[in-house]
């Protein structure tokens, strides 16, 4: 399995040697006396990239720092300010009792022998400059590359686009429009997970087979650039994919077989949700037994907790605490204990509501939740924009909720914070329909609207860095109100960060909503 890689991606110089020679070379760098100093190497070259530079920094031949063609420290026993030079323009130069400390600029990285400004990237001799993932990032470290997350690159492919660093590799998304069969007028996308029955991805949506007839449901696995496959249509449009549940309008609910390896109708469950839309679930697997949080589309904060143990018939209740139109649900299961849940609302009003044990109901209580009420104390959701489209969880203390006009709040385990992202163009032109993560990474999807163009694009902040990058444009057409009712990315979902996919429809040049698939994958 390919894993996401975060702070120091190649190695330099400095760590080549033995134990003893780097405990040697370390003590080097804090205080260099007589004689001492550090390989030199061609071996990169930098260069940097508009988006990749400090705020201050700009592109040209003048930002590449001077190459050192002298010893990185030289440090005599009795010594002058003026025979301290090292000849890296990176280093502050000192004669303090008798000796040479040259410091280094906290801004810069010392790699190979070379200055180089924060941000900048690094790569090597021959590569193309923008192939590479690895950047100077003095707050990482100041003496090794780093892996860029979330960067923007060229994987030197003509059938990719958006092109990022993720999962150790520079690797663009392969786009692919889809029918469910040439009779059908119109599809969409509406959510996308692994299963892990299955070990592979599914997404699930709406299907049409002719105008004026009631649309139906589609579910099918992801197979990275390829055609999706094991097609099953259902009765009603599903909306909503966790674990082994798929669920959507009219109660509609399937449920994995590993054993026949398809999906198939969960009527106990369907009959329980008293024909509601389901716009979201979650389920929770403790020994043998199963819980599902379902929330639907309905008034009155209405959230069904369903449970079933072995051996037992399926029980379904309505959980209290809620209000509004909730559209999102999800959690994270603590090991020994009862989940920890979250819920959106998503009507306008921007609550989120919070669930754990010993509570007896759920609250939007700060400061796991967050409530948008007049009077309230002041809070991320009071006065807010929105209304919310999405929420993600990474951990206890790495929660995330998205939604229109540019809404993007962040849990860091100590308060909710409404985030300012700086976005290009008006925020309030954004709409934000889904958010994943994986590592250190958080990939937000959606749509950005200006004058002339609907666009669907993708946001990606590495929390290492503490960086934004983005928004890289996937999809781009006349900003019309056909595009706008139908092009839409609504989900984006994976295995890990080597396989991810994003979803939603899109509108051909005939008029017709297609379902649209971006992959990420091995």
């Amino acid at each position: 399995m390919t894993r996401e890689l975060h702070g120091t991606a190649s190695i330099a110089p400095l760590q080549r040697g033995s134990a003893t020679d780097l405990r040697v070379l370390l003590a080097a760098l804090a205080v260099c006396v007589a004689g001492c100093t550090l390989s030199e190497s061609s071996a990169s070259f930098f260069q940097p990239r508009a988006d990749d530079l400090p705020p201050d920094a700009s592109v040209s031949s003048d930002s590449v720092p001077a190459v050192a063609t002298s010893p990185i420290f030289s440090g005599p026993v009795s010594c002058d300010p003026t025979s301290c030079d090292d000849g890296l323009s990176c280093t502050n130069e000192a004669c303090v009792d008798g000796q040479c400390k040259n410091l280094l600029d906290p801004g810069y990285c010392l790699i190979d022998g070379r200055c180089v400004r924060g941000g900048e990237r690094v790569f090597s001799t021959g590569a193309d400059l923008m192939s590479s993932c690895q950047i100077c990032a003095p707050r990482v470290s100041q003496f090794v590359t780093t892996f860029a997350s979330g960067m923007s690159c060229d994987d030197g492919l003509e059938d990719t686009m958006a092109d990022v660093c993720m999962a150790g590799v520079c690797k663009g998304f392969h786009r692919r429009s889809w029918m469910p069969t040439p009779r059908h007028t119109s599809a969409s996308l509406h959510a996308v997970a692994y299963v892990p029955r299955s070990s592979a991805v599914w997404a699930v949506g709406r299907q049409q087979r002719s105008r004026g007839i009631h649309p139906g449901g589609v579910i099918v696995r992801l197979d990275g650039a390829k055609a999706p496959k094991a097609q099953q249509l259902v009765a009603r449009p599903l909306m909503a994919l966790h674990d082994n549940l798929a669920v959507g309008l009219a109660a509609q609910a399937l449920l994995y077989s590993p054993v026949e390896k398809r999906w198939g109708i969960a009527e106990s469950l369907s009959r329980q949700l008293e024909g509601a839309a389901i716009r979201s679930v979650w389920t929770a697997q403790k020994g043998s037994t199963s819980r599902y949080y379902l929330a639907a589309a309905r008034s009155g904060g209405t959230l069904f907790k369903c449970r079933r143990d072995v051996g037992a018939s399926l029980r379904c209740q309505r959980e209290s605490g809620l209000r509004g139109v909730l559209v999102r649900v999800a959690g994270i299961n603590n090991s020994g204990a009862a989940p920890m849940l979250w819920a959106l609302r998503g009507d306008g009003v921007q609550d989120i509501f919070h669930w754990q044990l010993p509570a007896s109901a759920w609250s939007a209580q700060a400061p796991r939740g967050c409530a948008d009420v007049a009077g309230a104390s002041k809070n991320a959701c009071v006065d807010s924009l929105g209304p919310f489209g999405d929420l993600w969880i990474g951990s206890s203390d790495e929660v995330w909720a998205v939604g229109h006009q540019g809404l993007v709040l962040r849990y860091d385990g100590l308060r909710w914070q409404r985030l300012q992202i700086g976005l290009p163009g008006t925020p309030t032109n954004y709409t934000f329909r889904g958010v994943w993560g994986a590592g250190q990474l958080t990939v937000l999807v959606g749509e950005r609207q200006t004058a002339e163009d609907h666009e669907l694009v993708a946001l990606f902040y590495n929390a290492q860095l503490d960086r934004w990058y983005g928004p890289r444009i996937l999809f781009s057409r006349p900003n019309t109100p056909s595009q706008r009712k139908g092009s839409m990315l609504l989900d984006i979902n994976g295995r890990d960060a080597s396989t991810v996919y994003m979803v939603g429809s899109s509108v051909d040049e005939e008029g017709r909503q297609r379902a649209l698939i971006f992959s990420r994958a091995p």
